[in-house]
């Protein structure tokens, strides 16, 4: 049946890619507008809302499209259900899932349902269990991490490509009693620099966004005290001569 685009309820949690191809939006867009059928999203009634779980390249194509319904497939359940259906979704259809979508797909089932075993969690997101517990050993390593960083630690660590990443934990200002933050710096096997320009609240790396995925990447953690972490980048800096585009890196 045709829903309405505006009683469909979106949340990021239930959007297990990395991010929305614009190039396949646009794709679709046009073909919509040129009157091409497309198959039905997927949804979840609960009783009160309709929550997509499947298709948010064509809800994001319609929006664009400037059409006001679209086709559905309307399934009984709540929103958990319709979280357990997003995780495995694309695998046999639409723009196939990256390294990168997987990987979001089973932090999001680990943080979730991580009483699950990696088995059925490898069935949920249609990964390999291996490749499961992998990541719960190394999300529980990331969550340490951020346990410690809010005690005042600085971390830094190089994964198997040679990527180095460095958390410095930024002293606490008085307007901002209670909330903990650091600067992220992360340098690529190409000696590319990329970093937050301002400090991310610790309490932000709980969630399973893009930070915490970088943290997931590494595993070789080494905990040091700001100043000592401070020093030894400030090595690397003039080592490498990181002076970017962005301007010179500073960690105040």
């Amino acid at each position: 049946m045709n829903l309405s685009l505006d009683s469909i309820k979106l949340d990021p949690d239930l959007q297990p890619r990395v991010e929305l191809d614009q190039g396949t939006i646009n794709e679709y867009a046009e073909a919509m507008k040129e009157g091409n059928q497309f198959p039905d999203v997927t949804v979840f009634h609960d009783g009160a809302d309709h929550w997509l779980a499947d298709g948010y390249h064509r809800y994001a194509a319609a929006k664009k499209a400037g059409v006001e319904t679209i086709s559905a497939e309307i399934r009984t359940g709540s929103k958990e259900d319709a979280l357990k259906f997003a995780l495995s979704a694309n695998v046999t259809h639409g723009l196939r899932r990256g390294q990168a979508d997987k990987r979001r797909a089973v932090i999001i089932a680990l943080k979730r349902f991580g009483d699950l075993s990696n088995r059925e969690l490898g069935r949920m997101t249609a990964v390999d269990d291996k490749t499961v517990g992998k990541y719960r050993e190394r999300l529980a390593t990331s969550e340490d991490v951020i346990r410690r960083l809010g005690m005042g630690e600085s971390f830094v660590t190089v994964d198997e490509d040679h990527k180095l990443l460095y958390l410095f934990r930024i002293p606490d200002h008085e307007r901002c009693e209670g909330r903990k933050f650091i600067k992220r710096i992360r340098i690529d096997k190409e000696d590319m620099v990329h970093w937050d320009t301002r400090g991310i609240n610790i309490d932000l790396l709980k969630r399973y966004d893009s930070r915490i995925l970088d943290l997931t990447e590494f595993s070789n953690w080494m905990g040091m005290a700001p100043d000592e972490a401070k020093a030894e980048f400030a090595e690397l800096v003039e080592k490498l001569e990181l002076d970017t585009w962005y301007g010179p890196l500073t960690l105040d």
